[in-house]
């Protein structure tokens, strides 16, 4: 089965659920002041270190320097 998605989405079950996750986690970045503890937590992440490791090597900036970017201002 695990064949058959990547030959669908071109990437595994497993990656296509961290970047969602790590999607979702940008948006939660830019849109509340949740800690990224508590991020971490809310997207099912082992830990806030796993969460901010995982989303570095994806996006190439750490979640506190993605907020301070992208944040909206209400």
């Amino acid at each position: 089965m695990a064949h058959a998605f990547k030959r669908e989405y071109g990437v595994s079950p497993i990656n296509y659920i961290i970047d969602c996750r790590i999607r979702e986690g940008k948006r939660l970045l830019a849109e509340t002041d949740l800690a990224p503890s508590q991020i971490a937590s809310i997207l099912g992440f082992s830990s806030s270190s796993y969460f901010c490791k995982t989303f570095s090597n994806i996006e190439g900036t750490s979640p506190t320097e993605y907020r301070k970017a992208n944040q909206v201002k209400f």
